[in-house]
């Protein structure tokens, strides 16, 4: 072919389109009490974990390696089929580091194609919590998260990327810094408490399952994507989604104690007023579809919460609509909150809603609420959903 004939087709060929970008400036004035869960995916003993795909329960299996404190084999529940990676900087870490590497770049692929859901060019934020103790741990396992990204269609929409230790609190964890930040984030939750040095810790708190103490909770491991929308002042009416309003907590006596026995189902029913005020007067008022409970499986739990959720809503009861975490992945330590949330939502319609507990605390319980975006617009009650906030609390669940 002549060199005419290359030049005659190069000026026939129609010049790509190439879009502008849409600069979104990072802003500070989102509500601190408000998010909105979007979509979520997770990677768990049981399988992965999504909206519309929730796998059956799994078992705890004897574990090969870890022996309780009488020299018995214990329980585990462990994420068979992980990325394999190569990172040996992570071997010289925290003895859970290269565990926490697998599991996240397992879960990122599926984490990553949530963002289809942003506005076009739309940025983002990712918020990592992880339970680390040594900051250059997690500037490590961030920066191949961020690697990740960047190989992606969505490496130049990434705003800011940050670690946090503790993702009990949603609300504190995505906060946007002094700098702001950027409406949409995706929040990546990851624990292994499979190694000596959690499982001790369990052990010391009273909490870990084995022979002599069958009720217990059994260590495991997830890794979880949320992605989640920062809420403002004048937000749009969405058709899908789950506003995630503050926390109702409370203190009180230790579970342990006499005093607080005869008291305990009184703090549960009190947690469900305070999270959904009651509209016994309203015969069309909303009831949640489905409720998440963090350890059914510790002493008295179970009763503590099934009776003031059977009188509260007498249609609503723990073996139809009750969730124990435990049974898709034993106890996952500081990925717990984010697990609860997408448990909670992950088989519901569009119009339906749910209930969080957190009852493994000896001193303090905790109820949230994912309300429907599309029941709240139709119902009008986004208003009260705004009135209705709690003090933040802070902690860590592993």
């Amino acid at each position: 072919m002549s060199r005419a004939s290359i030049y005659d087709l190069l000026q026939q060929r129609t010049p790509p389109v190439v879009e502008k970008p849409v600069v979104v400036e990072e802003r500070s004035d989102f509500r601190t009490d408000r998010l909105r869960l979007v979509d979520g995916v997770a990677v768990t003993a049981a399988g992965v974990l999504a909206m519309d795909m929730v796998p059956e329960g799994v078992r705890a299996e004897l574990s090969q390696s870890m022996r309780g404190p009488d020299g018995f084999p214990l329980m585990a529940c462990a994420v068979q089929e992980v990325m394999p990676v190569n990172e040996a900087r992570l071997r010289n870490h925290e003895p859970k580091a290269l565990r926490l590497h697998e599991l996240i770049q397992t879960s990122l692929h599926d984490a990553l194609m949530m963002l289809e859901a942003l506005p076009e060019n739309e940025r983002f934020d990712i918020v990592v919590s992880l339970a680390l103790r040594s900051p250059e741990t997690a500037s490590l396992l961030l920066e191949q998260i961020q690697l990740a990204v960047k190989e992606t269609e969505y490496g130049e929409r990434l705003g800011e990327i940050r670690h946090n230790a503790s993702g009990w609190n949603p609300h504190h964890c995505l906060a946007v810094s002094e700098a702001g930040g950027h409406p949409h984030v995706l929040w990546i939750s990851a624990d292994s408490l499979i190694n000596v040095t959690e499982v001790s810790r369990l052990e010391q708190r009273g909490l870990l399952r084995r022979t002599a103490r069958p009720e217990g909770l059994v260590p495991g491991e997830a890794a979880v994507a949320l992605l989640m929308q920062r809420a403002l002042e004048d937000d749009i009416e969405y058709a899908s989604g789950w506003w995630l309003d503050s926390a109702a907590e409370q203190e009180h006596a230790p579970r342990s104690s006499k005093a607080r026995g005869r008291k305990g189902p009184s703090i549960v029913k009190e947690l469900l007023e305070q999270s959904w005020p009651d509209a016994a007067d309203d015969a069309d008022a909303e009831e949640p579809s489905r409720v998440v409970v963090d350890a059914l499986g510790l002493p008295g739990r179970s009763t503590e919460v099934a009776g003031p959720l059977t009188e509260r809503w007498s249609e609503l009861d723990l073996i139809d609509h009750g969730i124990n975490v435990a049974h898709w992945c034993g106890w996952p330590g500081e990925a717990l909150t984010a697990l609860q949330l997408l448990l909670a939502v992950a088989p519901l319609s569009d119009d339906e809603s749910a209930v969080v507990l957190n009852v493994v605390k000896e001193q303090s319980s905790r109820s949230m609420v994912l309300r429907s975006c599309a029941a709240s617009r139709v119902g009008g009650n986004g208003a009260e959903d705004a009135e209705r906030t709690s003090a933040n609390g802070e902690g860590s669940a592993s």
